[in-house]
């Protein structure tokens, strides 16, 4: 799904953890800890990333539950973040490749 090892390791975890009320609130905590980061340094492209990328897993999740209509908000909110990263680096290959997995999720 993704190229990405960090990406593919953090579902695996989620994975192998099972418990989807714990990994929800993780993501949830990682979504408001990665927005305080960029609130303090809004040009950090990491923080943007992993923003997006939390965005991303949570709406995963929300699949996994066949939640369609918080999943697709998910995925709506980290597609935009990845839009907006690609046109403001276009030499980043890995904003495009992100933006592309999303673009599969939403398939």
């Amino acid at each position: 799904m993704w190229d990405n090892p960090t990406m593919q390791d953090e579902t695996v975890t989620w994975n192998a953890v099972g418990d989807v009320v714990i990994a929800e609130t993780n993501f949830l905590a990682a979504i408001d800890v990665f927005q305080e980061l960029l609130d303090s340094a809004p040009h950090q492209m990491a923080y943007q990333r992993q923003l997006a990328a939390s965005q991303r897993l949570l709406g995963d999740l929300k699949s996994a539950e066949q939640d369609t209509e918080k999943t697709i908000v998910y995925y709506e909110v980290a597609k935009s973040a990845l839009e907006e990263l690609r046109i403001r680096n276009p030499d980043v290959m890995e904003f495009s490749s992100d933006l592309a997995g999303v673009y599969m999720n939403l398939g």
